[in-house]
Parts: C-alpha cells; sequence; structure tokens
C-alpha cells in the first residue's frame, strides 16, 4: 500500500467540521426535581453512551461520513502494488512468413500451424507482426477477436526471414507497457545478424515474457538454389537436402508448353548442374515430382533477346573468325552477301568487312545509307584501303594512315568494352573520331580502334582491329565482345538485368513474373539457406533452456483512485435514495 500525493493528506480535515456540525444541537435547560432524581441518575449514565449510540443509529451520517472518506482518500490517490506474470499485459504475435514456413508436415504448413499456435496464445490487446525479410506490423492493439479474424486474411512470402527484426518491432510495440512477445517459427535464419538470443534478453531485461513455439520439422526436399543465365544458356543448380539419392525430371516450359525435359539424379546432400538454351521471352523451369516444399521446385526466366536476330555480312572474303564468333548464339542468323550481289537490305545489323571496291556497285553504300536512316543498324570493320572505299559520310572516323604495334586503351566505359581485354595490337588503321563520333577504345597514340556514331534513326560502329594479324580473335572474349556489340546495337539490355533474387533488389516478396517500366523481369528466391528446411535450429540445441517458456514476474502499482471515486459516487446515490425513502425528499 502506497500514497501518490501526501498532500492529499489535508482532505481529511473535512471530517473535524462535518462531525462537529453534526453534533451541534441545542442542549435542553435541565432542572432539579427532587420526586425525579432517581430517573436523572439513570439518565446521567445512558448519557455516557449516546454519543456512540447516536453515530451507529443515524444511517444518514453513516453514509455522509464514508462518502467523505472515500473522497478525501482519492486525494492521497492510494495505490497497491501487486506481483503479476507480464503475459496478463498485451501480447505481440510475431509469425514466421518466409518461403521456409511453407514446408508440409502432416498435411499442413508450418504457416498454417504457426496460425493456429497463435490464437492459443493471445492475452489483453493483440499485436500482430509478420516476420519476413522486411518485418511488418499488420495489427496494431487490437481486439482479440479482432486478431483471430485478421489472422485468416495473413499469407506467407516467399523470401527470408528476419526475426531479430520483428523482434525489435516487438520491443518498440512494447515500450510503454509490459507483456507477452510469442514468436512463431521455424528459426531457419539466413541473415548473419539474425539473432533472436539478443533480442529476447533484451525483451526479458525490460520485463516482457518471450516464448518461442518451434515449427520446425523433418521434411523431403530438393530445389533450385541458383542460377547463371546467359543470353543463349542457362545453368541451374539444383541441391538434394536429403538424406538419399534422388530422380528427378526438369522442365523447361514456355506459355504453358513443355519445350524439354531432362532426367537428373542428385546424390544425397549433394548440388549438381544442369543446363538449358535460354529462351527468348519468358519461361520457366519446373522440378517434379513434388516435394514437402513447392517454392524452389520452379524459378522464373526472363530474356530481352528477339526470337532470332538476323545479320546480313556484306564480304568478298568471309572472316570466319567473326563468322563463327556471330553464330555462336543461337538467336543469331548470318546471311552472306558476296558484292556485286546484295539481297534487299531488311535486316537486324549490316556488317561490312573485306569488300573488294572493284565489285561494288555504285549505289550499293547509298543503299546502305538509306537503311540507316531508316534505324538500321551499321558496322564497318577495317581493311585494306578502307580510305578508299566510297562510303558517303557513314565512317564515324577519318583515316590517316597504318600504325604498327601498341597497346590498346579503353578511352570510356561501356556495355561493349565492359571487362573485355583486347591485349596488344600488331597493325592498326590510325584514325581519328569525327566530332559527331565517339570512341570506345583507343590505341597510345590516340588513334580510334573502335568508334560509334548515332546517324539519323540508325547506328553505326567503326572496328578498326584487323583480326588476320592480331591475337584477339583467339581470346575467349572475342565472341563475348561481338554479342555486347550487336546487344548494343538493338538496345537489347544486360539479361541480368531481367533476373533478380528476392530481397536483391526492390520489395518484392513473391516469386514471378512483375512489370517494371516496360519489361518484364523475374524474382526467384534461390537460397540455399532458406530451403534447408530439415535443419535443427542451432539457437535450440546450443541454449534450448533458455528459450523454454518462462513467466516473467512483475511488480504493478494499481491505482485505487478511480475506484474510491466510483465508490463516493455509489454511496451519494445511495443516500439520496434513503433520503427519498425516509420522505425528507
Amino acid at each position: 500500500m502506497g500514497i501518490g500525493n501526501i498532500l492529499g493528506l489535508y482532505g481529511f480535515l473535512v471530517l473535524i467540521p462535518f462531525i462537529l456540525i453534526y453534533l451541534f444541537k441545542p442542549k435542553p435547560i435541565d432542572k432539579a426535581i427532587p420526586s425525579l432524581m432517581f430517573f436523572i441518575r439513570e439518565q446521567k449514565q445512558k448519557k455516557e453512551f449516546s454519543f456512540l449510540k447516536r453515530l451507529l443509529t443515524n444511517l444518514l451520517f453513516l453514509l455522509q461520513l464514508f462518502a467523505i472518506l472515500a473522497l478525501a482518500s482519492s486525494l492521497i490517490e492510494p495505490f497497491i502494488t501487486v506481483t503479476e506474470d507480464a503475459k496478463s499485459g498485451n501480447t505481440v504475435l510475431i509469425i514466421d512468413s518466409s518461403a521456409s514456413m511453407q514446408t508440409k508436415n502432416n498435411g499442413n504448413t508450418r504457416f498454417e500451424l504457426a496460425l493456429s499456435e497463435a490464437k492459443k496464445r493471445m492475452h489483453g490487446k493483440i499485436s500482430i507482426v509478420l516476420a519476413s525479410l522486411t518485418p511488418t506490423i499488420t495489427l496494431e492493439n487490437g481486439l482479440q477477436s479482432e486478431a483471430s479474424k485478421h489472422l485468416s486474411t495473413v499469407i506467407p512470402k516467399e523470401a527470408s526471414t528476419n526475426i531479430k527484426g520483428s523482434m525489435d518491432l516487438a520491443d518498440a510495440l512494447l515500450e510503454k507497457t509490459k507483456g507477452n512477445v510469442v514468436v512463431l517459427s521455424d528459426f531457419i535464419t539466413t541473415m548473419e545478424n539474425d539473432d533472436p538470443i539478443i533480442s529476447k534478453r533484451l525483451l526479458n531485461s525490460r520485463g516482457n515474457s518471450v516464448e518461442f513455439v518451434n515449427l520446425a520439422s523433418k521434411a523431403n526436399n530438393l530445389g533450385f538454389v541458383d542460377l547463371n543465365i546467359q543470353k543463349d544458356f542457362t545453368e541451374a543448380y539444383i541441391k538434394n537436402f536429403n538424406e538419399e539419392e534422388k530422380a528427378i525430371t526438369i522442365s523447361l516450359i514456355k506459355n504453358k508448353e513443355t519445350i524439354t525435359k531432362k532426367d537428373l539424379t542428385i546424390n544425397p546432400r549433394s548440388k549438381e548442374k544442369i543446363v538449358f538454351e535460354t529462351l527468348p521471352g519468358l519461361s520457366t523451369l519446373k522440378i517434379s515430382p513434388d516435394d514437402d516444399l513447392k517454392v524452389d521446385n520452379i524459378v522464373y526466366l526472363s530474356s530481352p533477346l528477339k526470337d532470332n536476330i538476323n545479320i546480313l555480312l556484306i564480304t568478298n572474303t568471309i572472316p570466319k573468325a567473326l563468322k563463327n564468333a556471330l553464330e555462336a548464339a543461337k538467336y543469331i542468323t548470318v546471311e552472306i552477301a558476296e558484292p556485286p550481289i546484295i539481297p534487299d537490305i531488311d535486316h537486324d545489323v549490316v556488317i561490312v568487312s573485306n569488300v573488294n571496291k572493284d565489285e561494288l556497285l555504285p549505289g550499293t553504300f547509298n543503299d546502305i545509307k538509306r537503311y540507316v536512316e531508316k534505324g538500321g543498324n551499321l558496322i564497318i570493320t577495317s581493311q585494306e584501303g578502307i580510305a578508299q572505299l566510297d562510303t558517303l559520310d557513314l565512317l564515324p572516323v577519318n583515316i590517316i594512315g597504318m600504325g604498327e604495334q601498341s597497346n590498346t586503351i579503353i578511352s570510356s566505359q561501356n556495355e561493349i568494352t565492359k571487362d573485355i581485354e583486347f591485349g596488344v595490337v600488331k597493325r592498326y588503321i590510325v584514325a581519328t573520331p569525327f566530332k559527331d563520333a565517339m570512341s570506345f577504345l583507343n590505341t597510345e597514340d590516340e588513334s580510334s580502334l573502335i568508334a560509334y556514331k548515332s546517324y539519323q534513326n540508325g547506328k553505326i560502329i567503326y572496328y578498326g582491329l584487323f583480326d588476320d594479324e592480331n591475337d584477339f580473335k583467339f581470346s575467349p572474349d572475342y565472341p563475348i565482345f561481338w554479342n555486347n556489340l550487336i546487344n548494343f546495337m538493338l538496345d537489347t539490355e544486360d539479361i541480368n538485368d531481367y533476373n533478380f533474387k528476392i530481397g536483391e533488389r526492390t520489395l518484392v516478396d513473391k516469386a514471378g513474373f512483375y512489370k517494371e517500366d516496360s519489361k518484364q523481369v523475374a524474382y526467384n528466391l534461390l537460397d540455399e539457406a532458406e530451403s534447408e528446411v530439415s535443419k535443427d535450429p542451432l539457437l535450440f540445441s546450443k541454449e534450448y533452456s533458455d528459450f523454454v517458456e518462462k513467466n516473467v514476474k512483475e511488480n504493478i502499482d494499481k491505482d485505487l483512485t478511480m475506484i474510491l471515486l466510483i465508490l463516493a459516487c455509489l454511496i451519494l446515490i445511495f443516500e439520496v435514495a434513503y433520503i427519498k425513502f425516509r420522505g425528507d425528499l
């Protein structure tokens, strides 16, 4: 028992005038009459007890006395200290909504079991936090009926989890009160700093009860854990998380049609790679048969490529290295045109290489110029006597002469020359870019080896390396360079800008295809740790005793002021009723 306001004791002083006023009555005049002396002596004995008798027999006085006592007592703000279980306060339910919570367990998913267990652990006002990559508060200080209804609407995500971050949110929700935090999860943590132990100890130190409900279970799972997507092939990595060998079938699907299937047998606890052709547009890879976790049995692939790229190579001497580099990509078709015979030009890209000046018809470059003006793409490669070719104003560079051996210097970083090693050039044409052109690769004497300019609606590239006299054609970077160059000409973006892991960017938390700006991109789980659904949580094996539910006791001051005020009001109401009953009203 305690007092919150010591000055309130002065309120009891009102009892003094109250009692005095109540007892103040006109005294009767007593006269001694001898015949009544016996009776007077007896009356004096009765007066000794009359004060107490009046107090006890006058109900109205008692009612007023108790009302004043209650009001005066409320002024001192009395309280009593009681010891209670912290869980008798509000409850914060932290429900793991990560991908692993979709694992099947006896016909139900772990997430469904979590919702069922959550409904059994509601006390006071209810707050709900969904623990995913980005924890979110979906209900704050709701009624139990409201929370039960809300739980029927939540769905799991397809991302990893962040339990510590969710518990930190619970700490913020309970900042001004004490309560019970219930974490329902399989405790598969994938982030380095996701340590629930730290948050549990913090919550306990602040007087909150923390209960961990472990929903982990043994499960059968095999799934995609990584992808390497290139423009013409895709490498998919699949891991068998089971203790026994598994035989599966992987299907490549586009527009709901199975394009191809491959069978694969994977040893226990092993990872295998399987290669498929990268299809243009949207496609999926799917594992069958299904297992306990379906989320990692499918991956979504997005490719910005056209169905096919048609290239016209105008040449009198076929450059084999160039032709082979182009045709290394299955989506590229190369048509050879040998001057003077040139077909109608409606191709995606035109390459002029090793042409004989005497075999060219007078209007050939005029036709090429009109093609570029309408939005075509032209590549002109260096050759002997290039200055004598009537290229009109199509060349991005001014030809000066011949140069000998030199190192190459990338003059501007771009998607064409990115990560390409050109090495040393043994022989090259000395050229300088025109004002409307840009050089991508130079020699040490600042001669332009690769230059670019836009020409009305089209693009033109000058390639100034002599492939026959340089070693670049033997480099593994050579076909990559030409692939980059073709994609640059056609505004084909990097395929890796179309495929992402969940959590890599934006707030996407479900695998699938999404439209971003003007393109369709794919998001996939691809999280080996999240797919390890049979793993026993380390925190339970290491410090299980710390996670057994313990009722946290706390001392709570219960304020009695309101109770006393209510009591005073009830007494006053009863007093009015009593006066009415007595007939004084």
